[in-house]
């Protein structure tokens, strides 16, 4: 993959600790004078961890936040590049909007997790969104105009958590989309990260991500690795550990190999 410079990245998160899968990306496209946003679509409020198990879903989610803001801070994305959409964390809402709630007709789906039928924040993008799939996609098509990307890194589209697959699939179809009416100046090259997959071990042993059974995981798409210099891979140990309160040292460590594997989806 190649990071053109002075260009615009945009990543497409689930989850406020998911954007350590593209660290490295981020740092290296920061160094080239590119423009790193990113469009966090959940606050993480259904997280359950042995490190943090005592709070509420809203308490959970405030407390990623504030974990996520920290760690765009030390790795250099500016605050007024965080756009978050405040979908409800736990794998339900997310799906749902995909797949019987995708069109706006009759009532919007209701979030078993915080009991409502739309965004219940003030300090998101949208407050007050409907939960309907095309209601998502309407907010990230606005995104995606105002931001312009060339690049989009966002999650596998077979990856084993559900609302991964979600986001996947609000994304290129936004980015698909777009191109077609012209409203993007070209299509963006879109590059996903795995998170979880059952069929092989992940995080892999050893120091790097790129291996035999990952890069031949998916016979249809190609994998590229991505190594990190010494100097990244420090600073995207040190800013990781932000994460601590709610996830644990080891779940964080297990992920901070030498390189990053993004497949190309377009």
């Amino acid at each position: 993959m190649r990071i053109a410079p002075s260009s615009s990245i945009v990543a497409v998160m689930a989850h406020p600790d998911d954007i350590k899968s593209v660290t490295g990306v981020a740092l290296r496209a920061l160094e080239s004078e590119s423009s790193v946003s990113l469009i966090q679509v959940t606050k993480g409020e259904g997280l359950v961890s042995a490190a943090r198990n005592t709070l509420t879903p809203l308490e959970m989610g405030s407390l990623r936040m504030e974990e996520l803001r920290q760690f765009l801070g030390m790795v250099g994305i500016p605050e007024k590049n965080l756009f978050v959409i405040g979908v409800p964390d736990g794998s339900q809402t997310l799906p749902a909007l995909r797949d019987d709630f995708f069109k706006v007709e009759g009532d919007p789906f209701i979030d078993p997790l915080l009991q409502t039928d739309r965004v219940p924040y003030d300090d998101v993008y949208k407050p007050g969104m409907l939960f309907y799939g095309e209601a998502l996609l309407a907010t990230l098509q606005e995104l995606f105009i105002a931001l312009q990307p060339g690049m989009i890194l966002t999650h596998h589209p077979k990856d084993d958590h559900a609302d991964h697959r979600a986001v996947s699939f609000f994304a290129c179809k936004a980015c698909r989309h777009l191109y077609r009416q012209r409203k993007l100046s070209r299509m963006p090259s879109i590059y996903a990260t795995l998170v979880y997959h059952r069929r092989c071990l992940w995080s892999p042993k050893g120091d790097y991500f790129y291996t035999d059974p990952i890069k031949n995981l998916f016979s249809h798409l190609k994998a590229s690795q991505f190594c990190l210099t010494e100097q990244e891979l420090a600073l995207k140990k040190q800013a990781s550990m932000v994460f601590t309160p709610t996830l644990s040292v080891e779940y964080i460590q297990g992920e901070m190999k030498k390189d990053e594997v993004l497949w190309r989806l377009h």
